[in-house]
């Protein structure tokens, strides 16, 4: 591993680094303890020779090196066909830093006042984490008497944290750190496969005009199973007369080769296209989400408008008069956990087909909200609150 990674600095003997280039550690300990003092209450700690400490870590190496290991690892991401490099396949890179023990979860309130979660496991001598802030980070720390060392690994976005520190058990914190990073440093763009885009342009082609053969070579069989051609079709016709004709708008916004998302502009409206493809060699749609974004009639906004001001002050009358009866207590409820939040209004459409459904964000006194309306019979309506997210938050920020 470490000659083909060029790890020239990275030795098992004392001896063999340079005397100029040997870092010292130290550790606090009582002062009764043996060896002189150094200063601060630190002493010399002896340097652990062969045996087991040093069967479980004990090289002596660089930050330079150990980032020059990080970097391998980070090149197993993303997943493709290209040649192989280096000592270890990439697929079992990516397997050393998925988590197979699950470890827990804790949630502490970061520096900025915001709750944050983690949710952490193990892998194959790496730990896998999952933040507010990124989806997958791969670290693991280590210390010996007189020395610690700590990496942290955000293959989503292509760079590492690695530090090392001269006393014992001590780590650098780079939670900090990785905030700032995250927040300047994009996610690495995932390429769609060719199977893909190649479904996407055929969900387009059925919006424009229905082809039978097209949709036979385009599904797998398995989705007919929970809508038939025949209902498929009759949804596709639904949209296309609603929304006019459509054009795709930017690429393809891939969570992997095999599943992404398509944002088309319509002469009416939008719509996002979802897909899922099953994973083979000729990969079909599994799976397919059609997301409207039409106007919301006079009818559906001023419903949503009305409900929203349920929010702060719970009134009954305007209760009987928008939400159908069987949803008011489950309403009455929810609502009355989000009225800490202060007066609300609707500012502004996520989504809807513009008749009988809408998603609502909600601008409040304190934390933004998220109002569904679905209108029933008579014109009532059935509601749900939720905390709103930003299009890149994970996470959503409690007030």
């Amino acid at each position: 591993v470490l000659r083909p990674l060029a790890m020239t600095a990275t030795v098992w003997r004392q001896s063999d680094v340079p005397p100029e280039h040997l870092a010292r550690g130290y550790g606090r300990k009582r002062p009764s303890a043996p060896g002189p003092v150094v200063g601060d209450g630190l002493r010399e700690e002896p340097q652990l020779g062969d045996g087991a400490y040093a069967a479980m870590g004990g090289l002596y190496s660089t930050v330079r090196d150990l980032a020059r290991y990080a970097a391998f690892q980070l090149a197993a991401w993303p997943p493709r066909d290209d040649p192989e490099e280096g000592p270890l396949r990439r697929n079992s890179r990516r397997e050393m830093q998925r988590g197979w023990r699950h470890g827990g979860l804790t949630v502490r309130r970061a520096p900025s006042g915001d709750l944050n979660a983690r949710a952490w496991s193990y892998g194959y001598g790496l730990g896998s984490a999952e933040w507010c802030e990124a989806n997958l980070v791969v670290a693991h720390g280590g210390g010996l008497p007189g020395f610690g060392s700590y990496i942290a690994m955000f293959p989503e976005h292509g760079f590492a944290f690695v530090g090392a520190a001269n006393l014992t058990y001590s780590a650098p914190d780079i939670y900090e750190a990785a905030q700032r990073a995250l927040a300047k440093l994009p996610a690495r763009d995932v390429r769609p496969a060719p199977e893909l885009s190649r479904a996407h342009d055929a969900v387009g082609k059925l919006l424009a005009r229905w082809d039978a053969q097209v949709a036979e070579g385009g599904f797998d069989r398995t989705t007919f199973f929970y809508e038939p051609p025949e209902e498929l079709r009759a949804h596709f016709d639904e949209l296309s007369r609603k929304l006019g004709a459509c054009r795709r708008q930017g690429s393809i916004e891939a969570e992997n080769a095999l599943r992404g998302t398509s944002h088309l502009a319509c002469e009416k409206g939008k719509l996002d296209v979802f897909v899922t493809l099953t994973p083979e060699a000729n990969a079909l749609i599994q799976h397919l989400e059609l997301t409207p974004d039409l106007p919301a009639s006079h009818a559906l906004a001023r419903t949503a408008d009305r409900i929203a001001s349920l929010v702060a002050r719970w009134d009954d009358t305007t209760a009987s008069e928008v939400l159908a009866g069987s949803s008011i207590a489950r309403t009455r409820e929810s609502f009355a956990k989000e009225a800490g939040n202060g007066p609300c209004k609707v500012s502004a459409q996520i989504n809807g087909d513009g008749e009988s459904h809408g998603l609502f964000q909600l601008a409040c006194a304190r934390t933004p909200l998220d109002l569904e309306v679905t209108l029933e019979e008579q014109g009532k309506a059935d509601a749900s609150l939720r905390v709103h997210r930003g299009p890149n938050e994970k996470c959503p920020r409690w007030w």
